[in-house]
């Protein structure tokens, strides 16, 4: 495991930091050409882009594009909250006060910080899911059960605080991933993240035509259960 890992940072080190750094840079001077309706960069700049505006036959409802999910452009205040049609559920309308440069700020900080060069990660770094036949292991601080999903580990509130790591024999490669989430104490509101390698998760959430992204995060005082 620990030699996997190591290779997995390296490969972050070598081949997937430099294109972060790089969107960071150019990404100032790309956003501002780039219409408020619209949620893709120009095609010669995808590398730097969130990855579920591009995907074919994407069925996201709530997809990312340049500025986050619906929650996140309602806390941004992009979009205003109107009239209830459920409980929690308001119709929303574009915010007029909503400016160019707030426009640009967020844009910038959801994929040049937040998700850097996620279209990288999926599409360049990551791969498909073209057959449902593989041999699976997954090991952690708990028994796997294919038949229970509670072995699984988050920092949301009600996941689990823990770690596993699984891997992916698939068409004569190995695809593992290390996520961990440890509280600094029991029930603590901080604790470490880390999570490195393919996001896989279970063999049953897996579907043909997916695509796994390559990801190597780690994050020492996150804040957990938000």
């Amino acid at each position: 495991m620990k030699l996997i890992i190591c290779k997995y940072i390296l490969r972050y080190v070598f081949c997937v930091f430099p294109v972060e750094i790089a969107g960071m840079l150019l990404l100032p001077f790309i956003l501002p050409f780039v219409p408020k309706g619209q949620e893709q960069l120009p095609r010669m700049f995808r590398w730097f882009d969130n990855h579920e505006s591009h995907l074919p036959d994407n069925k996201h409802t709530d997809i990312d594009g340049l500025l986050g999910p619906t929650s996140e452009r309602v806390k941004i205040g992009y979009f205003i909250p109107g009239k209830e049609i459920a409980p929690d559920i308001h119709q929303l309308t574009l915010n007029p006060d909503f400016g160019f440069f707030k426009l640009l700020w967020h844009r910038y900080r959801w994929i040049a910080i937040r998700n850097p060069a996620y279209y990288f990660k999926f599409v360049v770094m990551g791969f498909t899911v073209s057959k449902l036949t593989f041999i699976y292991d997954v090991k952690g601080d708990i028994k796997y059960d294919d038949s229970e999903s509670f072995w699984y580990v988050g920092d949301k509130e009600g996941y689990r605080k823990g770690w596993y790591f699984n891997t992916l024999e698939y068409n004569g490669r190995k695809y593992s991933e290390l996520y961990a989430v440890i509280p600094y104490s029991p029930g603590g509101k901080y604790g470490l993240r880390m999570r490195i390698g393919y996001k896989m998760r279970s063999p049953k959430s897996l579907k043909v035509g997916q695509q796994v992204q390559f990801e190597t995060s780690f994050t020492p005082f996150k804040k957990l259960g938000g």
